[in-house]
């Protein structure tokens, strides 16, 4: 019997690497990634995991929410929400959906000490 996966909306900080696909003007950027998991362990797990995939360094992970369907409501002013038939989405078919990648210039990227 599987378990059943909950929505979670994680939010990323992505540091440059060579393969990666953020502007070249860019040093970093701050994402929300939206995934359906079975815990909060494993949807930081996974998240970690798409983005890397993607090419992405992962920095930090700053934050992780669980999200209730029965609930949400898309901000029309917002950049970068999920509409609800992609959660929908999410709950059936797995993946992950990133929101809009706020960058910042390279003199903030942040700075790795290994």
């Amino acid at each position: 019997m599987s378990q059943a996966l909950l929505l979670f909306c994680v939010e990323v900080e992505v540091g440059r690497t060579p393969s990666d696909p953020l502007p070249a003007d860019c040093g970093g950027a701050f994402v929300n990634v939206y995934l359906a998991a079975p815990d909060i362990r494993t949807a930081l797990d996974w998240a970690e995991e798409c983005l890397s995939r993607d090419n992405y360094r992962v920095h930090s992970l700053e934050a992780v929410f669980n999200l209730d369907l029965g609930e949400y409501i898309r901000d029309p002013e917002a950049e970068g929400e999920p509409e609800y038939e992609d959660l929908l989405g999410l709950l059936d078919q797995g993946g992950a959906w990133y929101g809009t990648f706020h960058c910042y210039p390279p003199d903030e990227a942040p700075q790795r000490l290994h």
